[in-house]
């Protein structure tokens, strides 16, 4: 009995040896490396607002993170080009996700974009991609490909301040939709919208 246990103890060792070992390191580091440019750009607008620089300087650290995240899409396409998309099994799963959020920051090629999208979904079962993520995903690139979103994440305001989604498909049976991906129904995600816009509002 105990040399039953003790193979199966061994057997078990093994099988998460090898599958830590097919981790490609060097791909892993290069994202997380990226990753934390990505992050610092937002950080330092953040800062700067919180710290109440004038107009001109937030305007020049956004100019700086729209830069950045142009200067990321081609490299990130070489990634995917050499060695296919950085699944959890690839990469881990932290550098998957953190792969995830630098495509989401890749709106200056919605194509780009939209060709990973096959690869995110998937990555969504594995839990390196949160579902209300790839949801926000979808929705911003149909939009920027004139069509209308099916989540309704992306909203605008009226002039009163009241949320509202932009152009959204399908409006009855969105909650739905929002359900699938972990999303809390869409009124609940509008009051709270408008309830941080007008926050922010009288803060400023």
């Amino acid at each position: 009995m105990k040399t039953a246990i003790s193979s199966l103890f061994t057997s078990v060792l093994l099988t998460f040896g090898c599958a830590h070992n097919n981790i490609n390191k060097k791909l892993s580091s290069t994202i997380d490396s990226l990753y934390v440019v990505d992050q610092k750009v937002q950080t330092d607008i953040i800062d700067a607002m919180n710290n109440g620089s004038g107009p001109s300087k937030i305007k020049n650290l956004v100019e700086v993170q729209s830069n950045t995240f142009l200067r990321h899409i081609p490299i990130l396409e070489k990634i995917v080009d050499k060695n296919g998309y950085p699944t959890a099994e690839l990469v881990g799963k932290e550098s998957s996700g953190k792969f995830f959020f630098l495509v989401q920051h890749s709106d200056a090629d919605v194509d780009f974009q939209e060709s990973m999208m096959k690869y995110i979904e998937k990555e969504v079962l594995t839990g390196s991609v949160k579902g209300r993520d790839f949801a926000y995903l979808t929705d911003r690139i149909r939009l920027a490909s004139n069509e209308p979103q099916l989540y309704g994440t992306q909203l605008e305001y009226d002039s009163k301040g009241n949320a509202r989604p932009r152009n959204l498909y399908d409006r009855r049976n969105c909650d739905k939709r929002r359900k699938k991906y972990g999303l809390e129904p869409l009124e609940d995600y509008l009051t709270w919208a408008t309830e941080q816009h007008r926050e922010m509002n009288v803060k400023n």
